[in-house]
């Protein structure tokens, strides 16, 4: 059967003398670069080993190709691997970048056979070579058809037997094992017609040196009980254990793979299971969020019998070689390695700072700059080559140097080769976007997808960001591969201010965002003036989407705040600002920064209790019953001998001139508003706090969140820079809250809350960085050394605004709380803040007895 299925081949390659220059140039083309890939290879080999022989490099190219077919084969016999890989050394040489499609045809397709194959041959596919698997009874007539209409096609085509009693996915997995490209694109009897066109298009171009098998419907395998979750295409790349077909698959990964030794029974997921022992790869499912991708992918699965609940990302399957156990060099999260990928030369010295803090604090770097001619001169070459060893002027910092050539995917090999020289999987890629003049981007960019496909956190930063990123090098590892993990939202509260709103508009744009996508929320009250609904109309925003949302029924400044924004997930985060609010351009820094230390950082600086993150410096103590008082964090913790006055620390006071809420926090607050105002628990006139001013604020969401931080001792996290620098100030012009008054009073007031913003560096001076890192020991505190402040602005401590909250509870409700109980409560459930815990245990013992009481018959 080995020998069988190639049997019979047409080949076909008549070229007529008119029409035909668009394919000869397509295929020369492909020619071409499949050899200046391959001598490209061998002179990075030879630049690497410089002693190395000519002759010494082509033996060690074709061992490292036998390597990466083959792989290690640590759970199966060496009976079982000579049976799964017949004899792969003998096929012919892979021709780089090419693809071969294999199908079926079947005595019922025949009529659908011209359909897929103008689809293979079309403008926007990279298909280089045709094979078609069909059962031996039908061939005749498929050699006449394929002659009558496709004679003038410039391709390779050919016919490969269907052997008796092999079902589908067996037969072209045996062709496509047998394939001279680098590439096989295997499509099963349904086509691809089902696919959405722009993830048709995806898989028949060229697909950039991803060498993962890549498809849009697969899914996960359970390491117990051999239970497969469905996996459908989604808004972000995912991995998976198998795919089905229609997939691309790189050729080494199965030439000379025999797929009959494969069980016949869930074939696929069998065959993931195999190529993962075999190689240690998964597959990838890329990014797709076209509902008719997902809909056939759910009947496909449902076809298959798997488990279509959505927690297939939960269920994945180890790799079979690691039986439970990972290492840096199969576990991303679990290497201490990071790299560094800058554009030119010049941002090595902007960033230096960054990579000089983290090889200093232990972990591995390796530095790459992609376009080293960008600071000598610009190459013609048609291959690159790497300098490595080079040494930075700056703190001695080793770097290798890409001198890139006219061959873009050449240039992406060179970057894959860098990545592979390391022999451990990069925890950690960062890499400055953009500004490779001449360059291409788009193979550097496959080469990234490919390593954030297998689990490594690629940190992609455009490049005029980069002089403003000193602080990320007091994160730690963990908090880098977190990067993505939050989703910061910004929420606009504008009314009739129009040139407040302009000044705030400006200043978000001029902020820096580091290549993250955010979102805006413009929320326009009811009695928005021309001017200001003029300025919405306007505002272009390039880091994500603007949502506007215009009231018709005012609504008030409680109503519009506590709207505003509503999270969508446990990772979602509202920067809440009203319109005479300005923001520092480094105000996204201080929020992605101090999130990544205390959300998704080490486990002990993660507390449920921390509410959300202050832009804004307190300078006012306005809780305080007999008024407004001036505060200095500063003074204060130099009059309790704390050791660094410069700490940032937490208070109580919510903040609402700039600041982040939390997802979880902003929940519970609405569930308790909804309680609060309909009076059923606890009258509006009473009050909850005692001894503050805001219980005189009727018409302020801040009283009442105020009360839920009270009952529950939560703090927010606030800035405490040197001379009041902040990431946001208030105008505290005339709105809700500030009414008209004489100039010179306005004047003064409005200066007990304006504040200098943190501005980075221009170059001009001597002083360097953003600021950010003016902190003790240039790095956030832990979690313990923060120190408390209450709502008056006085020293405290966790465990005693807690209990201050617990035993407020018991008062107001007259009796022992659920939320006032340590062992009971439950986090961020604001009923627990009015339940009493006799009540639901009462209704825990009728529940019981009603159990008893049922009468339970057993039918023998």
């Amino acid at each position: 059967m080995k020998s069988k299925e190639l049997s019979l081949s047409i080949n076909i390659r008549q070229l007529h003398q008119n029409g035909r220059h668009k394919g000869r140039v397509k295929t020369w083309i492909l020619v071409v670069t499949a050899i200046l890939l391959a001598i490209g290879r061998l002179l990075l080999s030879t630049l690497r080993h410089p002693d190395v022989k000519q002759d010494e490099v082509s033996i060690v190219a074709v061992a490292d190709s036998g390597n990466v077919s083959l792989g290690a084969f640590p759970n199966m016999s060496p009976k079982l691997m000579d049976a799964m890989f017949l004899g792969a050394s003998d096929l012919p040489f892979l021709d780089s970048g090419s693809i071969t499609a294999v199908f079926p045809v079947t005595e019922n397709s025949l009529d659908e056979v011209h359909e897929i194959i103008e689809l293979l041959t079309s403008d926007e596919s990279s298909v280089s070579a045709i094979a078609i698997v069909c059962p031996e009874s039908i061939t005749p007539v498929l050699h006449a058809s394929l002659l009558g209409r496709h004679q003038d096609t410039f391709m390779d085509m050919s016919v490969a037997l269907w052997p008796e009693g092999l079902s589908e996915g067996p037969a072209l997995m045996n062709v496509a094992s047998s394939v001279s490209t680098e590439y096989a694109l295997v499509v099963d009897s349904a086509g691809l017609g089902h696919l959405h066109d722009d993830s048709r298009e995806h898989l028949l171009s060229h697909p950039l040196l991803l060498d993962l098998p890549t498809g849009f419907c697969g899914g996960n395998s359970t390491n117990v009980e051999r239970r497969l979750f469905c996996v459908v295409p989604s808004s972000g790349p995912q991995p998976v254990s198998f795919l089905f077909p229609p997939f691309i698959i790189p050729s080494l990964l199965i030439r000379g793979f025999n797929a009959t030794v494969v069980s016949d029974t869930d074939f696929w997921p069998s065959l993931g299971n195999a190529l993962a022992q075999a190689t240690g790869t998964r597959a990838l499912i890329p990014e797709s969020d076209d509902d008719s991708n997902g809909d056939w992918c759910r009947s496909l699965c449902k076809k298959y019998n798997l488990i279509l609940d959505g927690s297939s990302r939960d269920q994945c399957t180890t790799p079979p070689d690691s039986e439970g156990t990972s290492d840096h060099r199969t576990d991303p999260s679990q290497s201490s390695s990071l790299a560094i990928i800058l554009p030119i030369l010049s941002d090595l010295e902007a960033f230096a700072s960054v990579a000089c803090r983290l090889s200093e604090n232990g972990y591995t770097t390796h530095v790459l700059i992609l376009s080293h001619d960008q600071d000598h001169a610009s190459s013609e070459s048609s291959f690159p080559w790497l300098h490595d060893h080079l040494i930075s002027s700056i703190c001695n910092i080793s770097y290798s140097a890409l001198h890139t050539s006219s061959n873009d995917f050449a240039n992406a090999e060179a970057v894959k080769f860098w990545l592979d020289s390391a022999n451990e999987l990069m925890s950690v890629i960062l890499y400055g976007s953009g500004g490779l003049g001449h360059v291409s981007e788009l193979p550097f960019t496959a080469v990234l997808e490919r390593q954030s496909a297998i689990g490594i956190s690629v940190v992609q930063i455009p490049q005029v960001d980069l002089p403003y990123c000193d602080w990320l090098g007091s994160l730690s590892l963990q908090e880098l591969r977190n990067w993505h993990m939050p989703d910061v939202q910004i929420s606009v509260i504008t009314d009739n201010r129009p040139d407040s709103l302009d000044r705030l508009f400006k200043s978000l744009q001029n902020a820096h965002y580091f290549g993250d996508h955010v979102s805006v929320r413009i929320n326009v009250e009811q009695t928005a003036d021309l001017e200001t609904r003029r300025l919405v109309s306007a505002f272009e925003w390039n880091h994500g989407g603007v949502f506007v949302h215009h009231r018709v029924v005012h609504a008030g400044l409680l109503t519009a705040v506590v709207e505003s924004w509503f999270p969508r997930s446990n990772h979602s985060y509202g920067v809440l600002l009203e319109d005479d609010v300005e923001v520092s351009p480094l105000f996204y820094a201080w929020i992605k920064m101090t999130l990544l230390r205390y959300r998704y950082g080490d486990f002990p600086n993660k507390r449920s209790a921390l509410f959300g993150i202050s832009l804004y410096q307190q300078k006012q103590i306005e809780l305080r019953p007999e008024g407004r008082r001036p505060f200095d964090a500063q003074t204060l913790f130099d009059t309790y001998g704390i050791l660094y006055r410069n700490t940032p620390y937490l208070s109580q006071i919510p903040c609402s001139w700039g600041a982040v809420y939390f997802p979880e926090h902003w929940r519970e607050f609405h569930a308790y508003l909804m309680v609060r105002l309909s009076e059923a628990w606890l009258p509006l006139r009473d009050f909850v706090v005692p001894h503050v001013r805001s219980n005189r604020w009727a018409k302020s969401w801040k009283r009442f969140f105020i009360e839920l931080v009270y009952l529950r001792g939560y703090v927010m996290l606030y800035p405490n820079y040197d001379d009041f620098v902040s990431l946001s100030t208030n105008h505290l012009e005339v709105g809700s809250h500030v009414k008209q008054q004489p100039r010179s009073i306005y004047e003064q007031k409005k200066s007990l809350f304006t504040l200098p913003l943190m501005v980075p560096s221009d170059g001009s001076d001597d002083s360097q960085g953003t600021g950010l890192l003016d902190l003790p020991e240039e790095t956030l505190p832990q979690w313990s050394d923060l120190p408390v402040l209450d709502f008056w602005g006085t020293v405290s401590g966790e465990t005693e605004v807690e209990t201050r909250g617990t035993e407020r509870q018991k008062k107001l409700v007259g009796c022992t709380t659920i939320g006032s109980l340590e062992e009971r409560r439950r986090p961020f459930e604001a009923e627990e803040l009015f339940t009493c815990i006799a009540s639901v245990e009462e209704n825990e013992v009728e529940d019981d007895n009603e159990f008893d009481s049922v009468e339970i018959h057993y039918d023998i």
